[in-house]
C-alpha cells in the first residue's frame, strides 16, 4: 500500500531518489513518512545512571534511545548539562574520534559549525583535559545558545567563537582536527521535521554544494598538515556527499582515510572513508560523514605571534579566595572586565592565539567577580566541573527544582533555619542546578533570567 505523506516531498527530489541506484528508494520513503526514533547522550562528566537499561546507540557507547518522548523542559538534570538530546546518526562521530584515537594526545579541535553543540559536547567527551575545542558558529544568535549548551556541559578547555570560515586563515596550521558540519538541503531531516521538505528545491541543493566548498577550502590553511576534516550532511544528495568529497580530493591535498564498521550497524560505505545513514537501514536519521587528512606536503608553520597581553591574571592573593570555591590546581585565571576565567594551564596559551586573532565570545568557565575580597559567583561555575564538593548546598524535590528554574523567588518550603547566611547550591538528584544566597529570612535566586523557564509545566 503506498503512503501519501500529509506534506509531500518534492517531485525533483523523489526523481533523484529513484535515479540514484545505491538506494532502495521505496523503502527509503516509506520509512521517511515513518515516525523517527529519539535518543540522548550523556555527559560523562556529570555520572547518572537513569538511562543505562535503555538500549545502548551501536556506535556511541554513551548514547540512548528513549521509548518515549518526555517532557525535556520539565526534567531539572537536562538543565544540569547531564545529557544532551542529539539525533543518533550524528553521534557516528563518536566512532570517528575512537577509531583515530584522537583522546590519546594533546589535540586542537575545530567544530566550525557548531551550534546548537551536540558535537561540540560530544568533541568534549572525547579529547584529553590538556586538549583545546574551539567551537564556532558564524550567526550571532545561534552562538548564544551554542554557549548555553556548551556551559552546561562543564568543561573548562573550550573557546566559542562567532566568526566566518575565512576568518581562521589567522591562525594557520593550528588545529589538529576540523569537523565541518555543514550546513545542507536537509533531506535526512524529512522524516523528524517534515515542514523541511517546504524547503527543499533543486536550486537549494545547488546553493548547499557551493557553500559547502566555500567553507572547507576557507578553513582548510588552519589545519595542520596530518590533519583530519570529518565532514558531515544530513543529507542523502550526492551533490552534497560524495561528489563533494571528491571534489575536496581534487582540489585540495586531502586523502579519505578507511574506518571499520560494525556490519549489524546497518551504516553503508559508500566510498573508502564515505559513509550514509539510511533510517530504513537503522534506528536513525539520514546522514553523511566521510573523514579525510591533509597531506604532510607543506612545511608547519611554528605559529607564534606577538601578541599584546590585553588581560590580568588574578594576583596570588585573589587565588587563594578563589581556592574556596573550585579547583585552582593547574589552572590560569585570567580577569575580563572584572570578570574572572578559569583556563587550563595546558592550552591556556592557545587560547589567548585565538582570544587575539579571532571574535571570542567566551573561554573556558567564568569563575564570577571579586568585589571587596569576596567572590560573586557566576551560574558557570555552579555548574562546571571545577566547583568544589565542600560548597553548601541543598538537595530540591523536583517540584522545588522547576520553582528554580523558573527563576521564582518563593522558597517557603525551604528549611531555611539548615542553611548558614551567604551562597548555597540548589543541586536535584545530587546534580547542580545553580546558585541562591540566603539573607537573613529570605533566599534570593540566582539562575540566569535568560535561561529560565517560561512554559507553565
Amino acid at each position: 500500500m503506498e503512503i501519501k505523506p500529509l506534506i509531500p516531498f518534492h517531485p525533483d527530489f523523489l526523481e533523484a531518489i529513484k535515479l540514484n541506484q545505491s538506494i532502495e528508494s521505496e523503502l527509503l520513503i516509506n520509512a521517511l513518512e515513518s515516525d523517527s526514533c529519539l535518543s540522548i547522550r550523556v555527559n560523562k562528566s556529570k555520572k547518572i545512571n537513569i538511562f543505562n537499561n535503555n538500549k545502548v546507540v551501536p556506535w556511541c557507547g554513551h548514547g540512548f534511545y528513549l521509548e518515549q518522548r518526555p517532557i525535556f523542559t520539565n526534567d531539572p538534570l537536562l538543565h544540569a548539562g547531564c545529557y544532551y538530546v542529539q539525533e543518533a546518526s550524528s553521534m557516528f562521530l563518536s566512532h570517528v574520534f575512537n577509531e583515530l584515537k584522537l583522546n590519546e594526545k594533546k589535540i586542537n579541535v575545530l567544530d566550525l559549525c557548531a551550534a546548537p553543540g551536540g558535537k561540540s559536547t560530544l568533541i568534549l567527551d572525547h579529547i584529553l583535559p590538556e586538549s583545546l575545542l574551539v567551537s564556532n558558529e558564524v550567526i550571532k544568535t545561534r552562538a548564544t545558545i551554542l554557549r548555553e549548551n556548551i556551559t552546561k556541559w562543564g568543561l573548562p578547555n573550550v573557546a566559542i567563537t562567532n566568526n566566518d570560515p575565512e576568518d581562521f586563515k589567522k591562525i594557520p596550521h593550528f588545529f589538529d582536527v576540523i569537523v565541518i558540519d555543514a550546513p545542507c538541503s536537509g533531506e535526512g531531516m524529512f522524516r523528524k521535521d517534515k515542514a523541511t521538505r517546504n524547503e527543499w528545491t533543486p536550486q537549494n541543493v545547488t546553493l548547499c554544494a557551493a557553500r559547502q566548498k566555500r567553507i572547507l577550502n576557507d578553513c582548510l590553511a588552519s589545519l595542520k598538515p596530518g590533519g583530519y576534516i570529518i565532514y558531515s550532511t544530513c543529507t542523502f544528495n550526492e551533490k552534497e556527499n560524495i561528489e563533494n568529497v571528491q571534489y575536496f580530493q581534487s582540489q585540495f591535498d586531502l586523502k579519505t582515510v578507511e574506518m571499520p564498521l560494525n556490519k549489524s550497524w546497518g551504516i553503508v560505505a559508500t566510498a573508502k572513508g564515505c559513509f550514509q545513514f539510511y533510517p530504513h537501514l537503522l534506528q536513525g536519521e539520514g546522514f553523511f560523514c566521510a573523514i579525510l587528512q591533509k597531506n604532510i606536503t607543506d612545511k608547519i608553520t611554528t605559529y607564534q605571534p606577538k601578541v599584546k597581553n590585553k588581560y590580568d591574571f588574578v594576583s596570588k592573593n585573589n587565588i587563594e579566595i578563589l581556592k574556596h570555591w573550585l579547583k585552582t590546581e593547574n589552572m590560569d585565571f585570567l580577569q575580563i572586565n572584572q570578570h574572572i576565567h578559569a583556563l587550563p594551564q595546558a592550552n591556556s596559551q592557545d587560547i589567548f592565539l585565538v582570544m587575539s586573532k579571532l571574535y571570542c565570545i567566551h573561554a573556558g568557565v567564568l569563575v564570577g567577580e571579586l568585589k571587596n575580597s569576596q567572590l560573586i559567583p557566576s551560574h558557570d561555575l555552579a555548574i562546571s566541573t571545577l566547583i568544589l564538593p565542600s560548597i553548601q548546598k541543598i538537595d530540591l524535590s523536583k517540584s522545588q527544582s522547576l520553582d528554580y528554574l523558573k527563576k521564582n523567588d518563593n522558597m517557603s518550603e525551604f528549611p531555611l533555619e539548615k542553611l548558614e547566611k551567604g551562597w548555597f547550591l540548589n543541586t536535584y538528584e545530587g546534580q547542580n542546578l545553580g546558585f541562591s544566597k540566603k539573607i537573613d529570612s529570605r533566599i534570593n535566586n540566582y539562575y540566569p533570567k535568560e535561561w529560565r523557564i517560561l512554559k507553565n509545566l
